[in-house]
């Protein structure tokens, strides 16, 4: 019996990177360029040149601004801190763009509530970066968890 493996026929989604630290770096522009599911296409921060340190390895393109961004992408994936991650997400949200955001999603309930109301309101989509979810021992934890009797 032959299996294959399956297929990727659809153009890769173009995602803008806002941030370049760290995390940035080490997880978000790596994951986003290997595809083929995405492209990072370009990469905007606060310091140019950390988001030409972050965007070269894979020839995205660095935004001038985050407008810029969100005319070069479909989908915009946040590496920054939170209340700066609440204020971007919003606008991104407001043009149309599906996100990617990490934890936490905000700094206070207010700033999230505008979050996923901006969200709720446009229509996109959007996911909250959890590490660990699909690994194997989560996954287990979590079916366990689901069959357990919760009282109290």
């Amino acid at each position: 019996m032959t299996t294959t493996s399956p297929t990727w026929n659809h153009s890769p989604v173009r995602v803008g990177l806002v941030g370049a630290g760290p995390w940035a770096r080490a997880v978000h522009a790596r994951v986003l360029a290997a595809g083929p599911e995405t492209v990072l296409t370009s990469v905007w921060a606060r310091r140019p040149e950390a988001a030409h340190e972050t965007a070269a390895p894979y020839g995205a393109e660095v935004a001038a601004t985050f407008e810029e961004l969100l005319d070069d992408c479909e989908a915009v994936a946040f590496s920054v801190p939170p209340a700066v991650q609440a204020e971007l997400a919003v606008r991104a949200a407001e043009a149309g763009k599906a996100l990617l955001l990490e934890k936490p999603l905000a700094l206070d309930l207010p700033a999230a509530r505008r979050l996923v109301d901006a969200i709720d309101a446009s229509g996109v989509v959007s996911q909250l970066v959890l590490t660990n979810r699909y690994h194997p021992a989560a996954r287990r934890f979590l079916a366990k968890a689901r069959t357990l009797e919760v009282s109290g």
